[in-house]
């Protein structure tokens, strides 16, 4: 990663980026419907993601909670490098560490970490950035519309493999989708890229739905405003609900096209195809 590839990360627009009280607020909501969820999980062991099973996914989310507070705060995160090899070794460490895998006690651990969690960062006079992993400088809102994230996909995780429903509210998608912004610059696979040279204009489905530029050149990636008279070369409206799950790398692009939730046009639609696989996800 290039000194000039996390400096991106640091010149998001703020329009782009999520309301606070509003993060925090569906944060608390999605850590509530995944704890409603967790307490119906009858099988721990069934594979989840990944080499992960479903009581490897609990012990991340639990995990997860003893670390966000301290992010709010200030304090600075675990996790020293944002390679995705890195974020994969440190979180199989401190999955080790938790001591249970009992669920309701998991749960109350998980639920009083989220109330931490939400309460250091609304004690936070307005949206001040803090060290995120790897010292990565976020505004507290971003914090927590990634934590909105996570817990869309990992319940989504836990949910899919216990064949059990997962509503993923639009405007919890929304928000999460505003967060990547000022991040996701980090993850972009320099192989992948090489020269390419490309501008995608990519929107949710919604009223109020976001809408961001992603600018690929030189073997970095802005994230920008639609600029008027400024054409992308691929323009993408998407299901909120496929388009996170596409870019958390849960689900492949073939099949959210082939039924309509994702919609690609432009001087190279077919780029829309390529956009998911620029990015290394952890």
């Amino acid at each position: 990663m290039t000194g000039d590839a996390v400096n991106a990360a640091y010149e998001t627009p703020r329009a782009l980026l999520p309301d606070k009280a509003l993060a925090a607020e569906q944060f608390e909501a999605a850590m509530g419907q995944v704890c409603e969820l967790l307490l119906t999980v009858e099988d721990m062991n069934r594979p989840a993601v990944g080499h992960w099973t479903v009581g490897d996914v609990v012990a991340h989310i639990a995990s997860a909670m003893s670390v966000l507070p301290a992010i709010a705060e200030g304090k600075g995160s675990p996790y020293r490098s944002i390679t995705v090899e890195a974020i994969a070794e440190t979180s199989d460490r401190r999955n080790a560490e938790i001591d249970t895998r009992d669920i309701p006690t998991l749960v109350d651990r998980i639920r009083l970490g989220a109330k931490a969690f939400t309460d250091a960062a609304l004690a936070q006079h307005g949206d001040p950035e803090v060290p995120y992993h790897a010292g990565v400088p976020v505004p507290v809102s971003v914090t927590l519309g990634l934590a909105v994230g996570e817990a869309l996909v990992h319940g989504y995780d836990i949910a899919h493999a216990n064949h059990r429903p997962w509503p993923m509210p639009r405007a919890w998608a929304y928000t999460a989708f505003r967060s990547f912004a000022p991040v996701v610059p980090l993850f972009l696979d320099q192989d992948r890229v090489g020269d390419m040279r490309a501008r995608f204009d990519v929107r949710m489905r919604g009223d109020g739905a976001p809408r961001m530029v992603f600018d690929v050149a030189d073997g970095e990636l802005t994230i920008q405003l639609p600029e008027p008279g400024r054409k992308s070369d691929c323009y993408l409206s998407a299901d909120p609900t496929a388009l996170l799950l596409v870019l958390y790398g849960r689900i492949g692009p073939t099949v959210p096209a082939l039924t309509g939730k994702v919609l690609a046009w432009g001087r190279k639609p077919w780029l829309g195809f390529i956009l998911p696989t620029l990015f290394r996800t952890p």
